[in-house]
């Protein structure tokens, strides 16, 4: 036995008891899923979050099926990957930085928002700057064709995470450039898309963050759903039935005749469910997620 007073501290630093980071809790907000306002963009070019299905998660979420489990076990497998190697070959950078911020508005609201950076480098220069990496897995539909090809709503993700670092966590210590990084899910080929850090850019895409936490707040704390926000990702949102009924549970959704489906399926796809004379399959797939009305 050891002669010492010092409490054995085993249990904490050598037990593994993972914790979830993102559990969905009233009055903590997590800056992948609440995002920013980008209502003035055309829904093919907003790739979400919608305020409308972060607040199901949090009220009454339906669980994923196997499939979209599947995506997302791929997603992380390559970042963890990716972020190892990285990490390996670059002694300098910091993986999974955490966020953890309380705010109180001027009503006395208080929230927490939380966020994980995949990887925060420091650059050795002149002055000490770093750069933050966000991975995004993609398909070859998804995967940007060049490098004008930026989608807006991820990089102003990784500029609300670069914001909250330089105004409350290094404060002198300057950003220098957001850089994301594309990895196709199919043969790894990896993209790099880079742009300088603007530090008003970046401070008023987190304002804007910040007010949609203490929006969707609101939203969850009086049960009251939230205006939907129109994306790319519509069409396979899990909450659709209900989104189209403005209901909060499955059991409100109201029927819809096979016109008004059809109506649906042409605004989010672009697309005729006809073709030959007969229902395309996607359609069919499409129609598969409504209550149908009789409308004999």
């Amino acid at each position: 036995m050891l002669n010492t007073s010092l409490e054995n501290k085993y249990q904490v630093y050598w037990i593994e008891k993972p914790k979830e980071w993102h559990s969905n809790t009233i009055g903590i907000y997590h800056v992948s899923s609440v995002g920013c306002n980008h209502q003035d963009l055309n829904p093919d070019e907003h790739s979400g979050p919608c305020i409308r299905q972060t607040f199901y998660e949090y009220i009454n979420p339906i669980d994923d099926n196997d499939q979209t489990k599947g995506n997302f076990h791929v997603g992380t497998i390559d970042h963890k990957e990716v972020i190892r190697i990285y990490r390996s070959n670059n002694p300098n950078a910091v993986d999974e930085f955490p966020i953890y911020l309380k705010l109180v508005n001027k009503d006395g609201i208080e929230i927490i928002i939380k966020g994980s950076i995949d990887l925060l480098v420091f650059v050795y220069e002149e002055m000490i700057t770093y750069d933050i990496l966000d991975f995004k897995t993609a398909s070859d539909y998804t995967f940007p064709h060049h490098e004008g090809d930026k989608n807006p709503t991820h990089f102003d993700q990784v500029r609300v995470y670069t914001s909250l670092v330089e105004n409350y966590i290094f404060g002198k210590i300057k950003a220098r450039d957001n850089i994301l990084v594309y990895i196709n899910k199919h043969n790894l080929y990896t993209g790099e898309q880079r742009e300088k850090y603007d530090s008003n850019i970046g401070l008023d895409k987190l304002m804007d963050f910040v007010s949609r936490c203490f929006e969707l707040h609101g939203y969850l704390i009086r049960i009251e759903l939230p205006p939907r926000e129109p994306m790319k990702w519509c069409k396979y949102c899990k909450y659709g039935l209900r989104c189209k009924s403005s209901v909060i549970r499955d059991e409100d959704v109201e029927e819809f005749t096979e016109e008004e489906i059809q109506k649906f399926y042409e605004e989010e796809t672009g697309k005729s469910p006809i073709w030959r004379g007969n229902y395309t399959k996607a359609y069919e797939s499409f129609r598969s997620k409504f209550k149908v009305s009789d409308q004999n």
